[in-house]
C-alpha cells in the first residue's frame, strides 16, 4: 500500500484511499489492505479515518437492487440485443456487490469554525472531511454539496505546505475547487465552473503529479467541456483519462470514464456508437465499488434511446431497469426520470401521461433551483402544446421563463434563445422544429442527461 510520506516503512495509506475507504469505494483487496492496517492499532489512521468519516450525515443503508446480480445486466443485455454488432458479457459470475456505499440526505449545512488556531494536520483532516461530504451529497443535494465543496477549498488554502511532503496539499486543494467547480456545473453555472476549474488547476500544476488527482479532475474538467458542446476536446481529453486509468490498474474508472464517453457521442448523434461504449464501459464495471454507475450506464441508453425516436425499447430499457433506480436513484435522479419519462409517453402517442411527467420534472427542477433543466423541460411542454395548438398556454411559459432567466442574471446567450422563439410566437411562425432548435442551443449551457455520470 502507498505511503504518503517519503521515504516511510509505516505503509500509511495515502488520504485519497483513506478517503475512499471511508466511502466504501474501495474493491475488495483494497479494502482488505486498509482495514488491516486500522485493525493492527495504527492510531494515526484510525484517528484520521473516523474524523474524514465525521462529517459525513448518517448514512441511510440501503439494500442491493431486487433481482440480485441480473438487476444490473438485465437491461443492457436488451439494448445488445436491440443494436447488432454490440456484444455483451454477462456478470453472472460475479460476486453480489456490497450495499451501496455512503448516502446521505440532510436538513442543513452544520457551521463550522475554521479554528484559527488549529494545526496544519487538524486543517488537513477537515478539508478531507468537508470533500467527502460534498463527493457523497453530489447528487443527493447539488447546494448543499457546493457549501461542503466551498468549505473544502476554503481550508485546504488554508493549510501551510510547508508542513506535509512537496505537492500534497496543492493535490487536496485541486480536487476540492475541482469539486466546487462540478457542482456548479450540476446546476448550470459555467461561469462559475470555470473560475473554480482555473483555481484547481492552478494547485493542480504545482501539485505531486499523481496521476491520480490528475485523472479525477480531468474527467471533471471533460464533464463541462461536453455540457459546452466542445466535443472535439473532451473527446481527446476522454481517451487519455481511460489510458491513465488502465495505467493505473483501475479498469473501474476507465470503464466510468467510457460511460461518460457514450453520453457525449449520444449527444453528438452517434447513437450506436454511443451504446457500444456505454456497454463496453459498463462491462469493465465492479458493482460492489459503485453501484450507482450501473445505474448510471441505464439512465445514459434510456435517455440515447429516446433521442434516437426509439421509445418503445426505451421504455423496455427504463422498466428492467426499474430495481436499480429504487435502490440507487437520488433525488435529482428521480425528478430527471420523470422528464425522460415524459419524452417517452408522448412518442409512444400518450401526450396526457407525458404532460403529467414533463410538469412534475420541471417543477422539480425549479424546487432544487436548477433553472436550465427547468427550462429545457418547459421547452418539451412548448413542444407539446404547440402541437396542440396552445399557442397562447406557449407565450405565457416563454415569457415566464425569461423573467426568470433575467432576474438570475442567466447569460444573455441564453436569453437570446429564448427571444428568437417569442418573436416568432408572436409572429405566429413558432413550429416545433423551432423549439427544438431552441432547445438544442439552451443545451449548450448546460448538460442535457438526465444523469451525471459521477466522477472519482
Amino acid at each position: 500500500m502507498p505511503c504518503d510520506e517519503p521515504g516511510s516503512t509505516s505503509a500509511h495509506p495515502k488520504p485519497l484511499i483513506l478517503g475512499a475507504f471511508v466511502r466504501g469505494e474501495l474493491s475488495g483487496a483494497e479494502r482488505r489492505d486498509v482495514l488491516r492496517h486500522l485493525l493492527a492499532g495504527c492510531r494515526q489512521c484510525r484517528q484520521k479515518a473516523s474524523e474524514m468519516a465525521a462529517p459525513l450525515f448518517e448514512v441511510a443503508a440501503r439494500k442491493p437492487p431486487a433481482g440480485g446480480i441480473e438487476a444490473y445486466d438485465a437491461p443492457l443485455r436488451r439494448v445488445a440485443r436491440a443494436f447488432s454488432g454490440v456484444s455483451f458479457e454477462s456478470r453472472a459470475g460475479a460476486s453480489r456487490p456490497m450495499e451501496a456505499p455512503v448516502a446521505a440526505a440532510v436538513s442543513r449545512v452544520r457551521r463550522i469554525s475554521t479554528g484559527s488556531n488549529a494545526t496544519p494536520e487538524e486543517l488537513r483532516t477537515r478539508a478531507e472531511g468537508w470533500l467527502t461530504r460534498a463527493r457523497a451529497l453530489r447528487y443527493a443535494d447539488p447546494e448543499r454539496m457546493r457549501a461542503a465543496a466551498s468549505l473544502a477549498a476554503v481550508l485546504a488554502e488554508r493549510i501551510p505546505r510547508s508542513a506535509f511532503p512537496p505537492g500534497v496539499v496543492a493535490d487536496l486543494s485541486a480536487l476540492a475547487w475541482a469539486e466546487l467547480a462540478n457542482g456548479r456545473r450540476l446546476v448550470g453555472d459555467h461561469q462559475g465552473a470555470e473560475r473554480a476549474f482555473s483555481r484547481s488547476i492552478h494547485w493542480i500544476d504545482r501539485g505531486s503529479g499523481d496521476l491520480q488527482p490528475l485523472a479525477e479532475i480531468a474527467e471533471l474538467v471533460a464533464s463541462l467541456e461536453i455540457d459546452a458542446r466542445r466535443f472535439a476536446p473532451a473527446e481527446r481529453l476522454l481517451d487519455r483519462i481511460v489510458i491513465a486509468y488502465r495505467a493505473l490498474g483501475e479498469p473501474h474508472f476507465a470503464g466510468r470514464t467510457m460511460i461518460r464517453r457514450g453520453v457525449m457521442l449520444g449527444y453528438r448523434g452517434e447513437g450506436t456508437a454511443a451504446v457500444r461504449q456505454i456497454v463496453e464501459g459498463h462491462g469493465l464495471l465492479d458493482p460492489g465499488r459503485d453501484p450507482r454507475l450501473s445505474l448510471v450506464a441505464v439512465h445514459g441508453l434510456v435517455s440515447r434511446l429516446a433521442d434516437a425516436g426509439r421509445f418503445e425499447l426505451a421504455a423496455e430499457v427504463l422498466r428492467d431497469g426499474a430495481p436499480l433506480y429504487e435502490a440507487y436513484a437520488e433525488p435529482i435522479d428521480r425528478i430527471k426520470i420523470c422528464w425522460t419519462r415524459g419524452r417517452i409517453e408522448i412518442g409512444m402517442g400518450r401526450p396526457e401521461k407525458g404532460e403529467k411527467y414533463l410538469r412534475e420534472g420541471h417543477q422539480g427542477f425549479r424546487d432544487r433551483g436548477m433553472p436550465y433543466f427547468a427550462a429545457l423541460v418547459a421547452l418539451d411542454l412548448a413542444a407539446l402544446h404547440l402541437k396542440e395548438g396552445k399557442t397562447q398556454e406557449v407565450a405565457r411559459s416563454i415569457e415566464e421563463l425569461l423573467t426568470e432567466f433575467r432576474a438570475l442574471g442567466i447569460r444573455r446567450e441564453a436569453i437570446a434563445c429564448l427571444m428568437i422563439l417569442q418573436r416568432a410566437i408572436a409572429a405566429e411562425r413558432a413550429t416545433e422544429k423551432l423549439v427544438t432548435r431552441v432547445a438544442l442551443r439552451l443545451g449548450r449551457f448546460t448538460a442535457a442527461a438526465p444523469t451525471a455520470v459521477p466522477a472519482a
